[in-house]
């Protein structure tokens, strides 16, 4: 794990930051609730087909 950490750590860093001035600007953030619900689905989506071994059609009503 700490191979990992320590590869993205600059990465990390400037996610950081760039979080930390987008809540001092006020700005609005890049991705929105949207994006991170989008996101989910397509984790839980590849959850699924590492269980069952199937591809996962990922249409909009999918639902794990």
């Amino acid at each position: 794990m700490d191979y990992f950490i320590s590869r993205f750590e600059a990465a990390y860093r400037t996610e950081m930051a760039a979080f930390v001035e987008m809540v001092r600007s006020a700005a609005a953030p890049l991705a929105g609730i949207r994006d991170g619900i989008e996101a989910q689905r397509l984790a839980e989506a590849a959850l699924v087909s590492i269980a069952t071994g199937a591809p996962v059609a990922l249409t909009p009503d999918w639902q794990p």
